[in-house]
């Protein structure tokens, strides 16, 4: 688990990338935003991870008739990975669990189908033939951000 600390961020805006040009270190999220800007701003976050351990962002929000693909990485080795970042308020993961028991059997099967689409539309000779499926689950408490990363969740 990797926790950030205090200072406040306040979105005025669902953008793809809310989150500003600060230190990983020193996040804070305004506990009043959106659902859809704090899906947004976990998804900023999970990237922002990702790029910071090496890994390579190919693609965000890959839409298909199946659902959305949210991110799509190349680790520093080049094996693909499809990400789900899935980000909830600590006082939601009371009443509806931890974020990343969202990703249900029947999500997966979803996604899977997803990438299917994107893989049959995209050169497989810039990474590996590996393709694994990673979560990243974000939970924003009022005085930290936690984030926690499943590799190979399913």
């Amino acid at each position: 688990m990797i926790t950030f600390p205090e200072t406040f961020i306040q979105p005025h805006s669902c953008t793809n990338d809310c989150l500003p040009a600060l230190p990983a270190s020193s996040l804070h999220v305004d506990m009043n935003v959106t659902q859809q800007c704090l899906g947004a701003l976990g998804e900023s976050l999970a990237a922002r991870h990702l790029m910071h351990d090496g890994w390579k962002i190919i693609a965000r929000n890959f839409r298909t008739r199946y659902g959305e693909l949210d991110l799509i990485a190349l680790e520093p080795h080049n094996q693909l990975v499809f990400i789900e970042v899935k980000t909830r308020r600590a006082n939601r993961s009371a009443e509806f669990g931890y974020p990343e028991e969202a990703v249900t059997r029947t999500k997966q099967i979803h996604l899977r189908r997803a990438e299917s689409v994107w893989l049959s539309t995209h050169p497989r000779t810039f990474f590996s033939p590996e393709v694994r499926n990673d979560v990243v689950s974000i939970t924003v408490f009022p005085d930290r951000i936690a984030l926690h990363h499943f590799r190979g969740a399913f």
